[in-house]
């Protein structure tokens, strides 16, 4: 595994991680077999940190999240930021991926934060969830269209009664039709929220999506 390492500094008072990071994007994109019959999930979306878990500490931070989070999972960790910080907050958090290398990479930047390595998970929203959640979290997880009906149906096994997933995403057009399609099992509240990458503040949505049972 190359070594190449950041410190991200965290808003307020949560201080920095250390997160290990892969190869550039198009790098991984270039090692891919894109005549493979997955390729499309394989896409490394997964090795980028993106303005919405910036967006998603931020709000947390700001309270008007969960005030009892409870037993907690993160969906589409990728390297882990959003999620570190959650468990910075104290979370009692599990980090999930469904890619195998992205899981490989939690587990670096888990320990190297003092962390258990065994708090990333590999779960696929496609498949059954094995535990229910009082929290589950997700930045930027909502880009297509084919996820709608996979993860509604997960949300609805994997949250508790009264539970919610509170997830960041930057205001895409698909992400407004797969919140038309929540809203058919859920009820979904619009956060506004602000992130800082790069110097730059960007606007950022986080969605409140509640049980109805």
């Amino acid at each position: 595994m190359r070594n190449m390492g950041r410190y991200i500094r965290l808003p307020e008072t949560l201080g920095s991680l250390e997160l290990q990071l892969p190869p550039g994007v198009e790098e991984l994109f270039e090692s891919m077999d894109t005549d493979d019959s997955d390729a499309e999930d394989r896409i490394p979306y997964w090795a980028e940190i993106w303005p919405s878990a910036d967006g998603l500490i931020r709000f947390l931070l700001s309270g008007r999240g969960p005030s009892r989070p409870g037993l907690a999972l993160e969906l589409g960790s990728g390297l882990g930021l959003a999620g570190l910080a959650a468990l910075r907050m104290n979370w009692n958090l599990y980090l999930s991926d469904f890619r195998p290398e992205a899981l490989e990479y939690l587990r670096i930047n888990l320990k190297n934060n003092g962390y258990a390595p065994e708090r990333a998970r590999l779960v696929d929203w496609r498949s059954k969830p094995l535990l229910q959640y009082n929290s589950i979290l997700g930045s930027d997880i909502l880009y297509e269209q084919r996820f709608l009906e996979p993860l509604s149906h997960f949300l609805q096994e994997a949250l508790l009664p009264g539970a919610a997933a509170w997830i960041a995403e930057p205001g895409r057009p698909v992400s407004d039709a797969i919140v038309h399609g929540f809203r058919e099992h859920f009820r979904v509240r619009e956060h506004a929220a602000r992130s800082r990458v790069d110097g730059k503040w960007k606007r950022i949505r986080v969605l409140e999506i509640r049980t109805l049972r």
